[in-house]
């Protein structure tokens, strides 16, 4: 019995860990959730890593940190999202962007 607990532990945590280290992604509740916009922006930002909040950084932020995203998905030779793609996410993440100082 312990035996098969500790298997179903270990196939829940590789089934819940993210694209490269291997830890578990965090939980976070985003603005608008059910709409397209959010929906596609967790799918595509999400499927190696937590899709960051989108209001941990100010609007003005967002554009260059998803084109930072886009060489590092390059890089790795993953596919990197289109222009009409790159504007969901960004309008997404603008809309809903922190105002503090980060």
């Amino acid at each position: 019995m312990m035996l098969m607990s500790v298997f179903m532990l270990t196939l829940t945590l590789f089934s819940i860990s993210g694209c490269g280290d291997g830890s578990p992604k965090a939980v976070i509740s985003y603005p608008e959730a059910n709409t397209d916009e959010a929906k596609f922006y967790v799918a595509k930002c999400g499927a190696c890593h937590a899709a960051p909040s989108p209001d941990i950084y100010r609007a003005s932020r967002w554009i260059g940190i998803v084109a930072r995203m886009q060489m590092h998905m390059s890089n790795k030779g993953m596919p990197v999202l289109s222009k009409p793609e790159q504007q969901i996410v960004i309008d997404y993440l603008e809309k809903h962007a922190g105002n503090d100082k980060n």
